[in-house]
């Protein structure tokens, strides 16, 4: 399998990210400082995806390297490309000039994703392919913000999850030939000089060539379209001269996923899998260890989501557990990325099994909710379990305020939403634990 690439694009001024402490007026070599970030996640992400490359200019090039040929090539290689976003970073010439739209470019082509990282607060919200896609940390906070070193060992582990999540995902692209790194293409070939009138190797004139080229392509366009026409035109009498009388069809052109599917009305209906849900890593947040396509419990259609669930309230990483979809990676089809959903009413279908109800007083529950491009979040009215072995409508209202809902982010903004998803937690004061299965189907708005 090719290696997966990863570029760092970074101002001269966060260099210390990188591992480097200036002294003296220049920069020294110290990769084991607690802030050297980049080196950090190259060291843990060899540990567990050896097959992964990070480049950076500061470390690869030397001396006989054209740099800005180097730098435009790595960019043309990588799969994976981290913006450390700062002041700097934004008012450099050759990142506005050569890095941005080169990565812009394969952005907008899929071939590559990017992980932003907010190193100091600055106006990221200028890049439009950075803003609409996850900022970390998602606070949000800048890493300049985080002084001690417990919240800088959180704010490390929190980005290296992220960043192997996206690995994971380019890893199996690349495992089932999806993934082609594309380099721009070279430069057309010069065309030789032909006096007019003069007559090339294949007969004709200079003049004449190109007029009879394009007289044969408009020829074929026009027979093509001729030819389009006159099917429809037999396949519309042929159908219509085999329906009953009396009976009136209407006919819809063909929608992107965006719509309902035939026995499962839902935006998310897990007819195809998983549909680019995932389960949450973050560290408050990890009961939910495992999602799935099942087809053991369904609501509608033949399929739905199966949350794997190891439940333990008084656990700090396990009194909660998440199945979300992130909209930047996951996009439905059609679909704006951030979309507006104010005043939208999201609704969905949760199954839970004997067990998953916890304590008698302090029941387990369901949440849906949503997170905006900062990552601001609006968690829906919380929903006790109370029936257990058959399917329950759990609900929310997406809203400015927090209105119905249980809890919202303060700057919350339902205008630029890029994420949903559901969330099973422990009551508050339970003791119970549960481990088992969940099932989430029809998910909608």
């Amino acid at each position: 399998m090719p290696k997966v690439r990863i570029f760092v694009s970074y101002a001269r001024e966060e260099c210390h990210y990188l591992g480097y402490r200036q002294e003296k007026g220049q920069w020294i070599k110290d990769e084991d400082c607690p802030r050297a970030l980049i080196p950090w996640l190259a060291k843990s992400i060899q540990l567990r995806h050896p097959n992964t490359v990070f480049w950076c200019d500061w470390k690869e090039l030397t001396p006989a390297d054209d740099f800005r040929k180097r730098i435009e090539t790595e960019i043309d290689q990588a799969h994976i490309a981290v913006l450390l976003l700062s002041s700097g970073f934004l008012i450099s010439d050759f990142i506005k000039k050569v890095e941005l739209p080169r990565i812009r470019d394969r952005v907008n082509a899929g071939c590559l994703r990017i992980i932003s990282i907010l190193a100091e607060p600055s106006r990221w919200e200028d890049i439009d392919f950075v803003v609409a896609r996850l900022i970390l940390p998602r606070t949000p906070a800048s890493l300049v913000d985080f002084e001690s070193d417990k919240e800088w060992a959180h704010v490390r582990d929190e980005i290296l999850r992220s960043l192997e999540h996206v690995i994971k995902q380019v890893e199996d692209e690349l495992l089932h030939g999806k993934v082609e790194v594309v380099a721009p293409p070279p430069d057309p070939p010069l065309k030789p000089f032909v006096e007019p009138n003069t007559t090339p190797a294949d007969g004709g004139t200079a003049k004449q060539r190109p007029v009879l080229k394009y007289v044969l392509w408009a020829t074929a366009v026009l027979a093509m379209l001729l030819a389009v026409g006159l099917a429809g035109r037999i396949a519309w009498l042929t159908f219509t001269t085999r329906q009953p009388a009396g009976v009136e069809f209407a006919f819809t052109a063909p929608k992107p996923n965006t719509e309902y599917r035939p026995g499962d009305p839902g935006r998310y209906g897990f007819e195809s899998g998983t549909e680019g849900w995932v389960a949450q890593t973050s560290s408050d947040s990890q009961a939910c260890t495992q999602v799935f396509q099942s087809t053991k419990w369904a609501k509608m259609g033949q399929h739905s989501l199966e949350m794997k669930m190891d439940l333990a309230d008084g656990d700090p990483h396990r009194s909660k557990g998440e199945a979300w979809v992130d909209w930047k990676a996951t996009p439905l089809a059609g679909m704006a990325v951030p979309t507006d959903l104010t005043d939208q009413v999201i609704t969905g279908w949760v199954y839970a099994p004997q067990g998953a109800t916890g304590d008698r007083t302090y029941r387990n529950g369901f949440q849906l909710f949503v997170k905006d491009v900062r990552w601001r979040s609006l968690y829906g009215p919380w929903h006790n379990i109370n029936i257990v072995g058959d399917w329950v409508k759990i609900s929310m209202k997406v809203t400015e305020s927090k209105s119905s809902n249980e809890y919202i982010d303060e700057g919350f903004d339902p205008h630029r939403i890029t994420a949903i998803g559901v969330k099973m937690a422990a009551g508050e004061g339970s003791k119970a634990t549960f481990k088992g299965s969940v099932f989430v189907d029809a998910v909608d708005w």
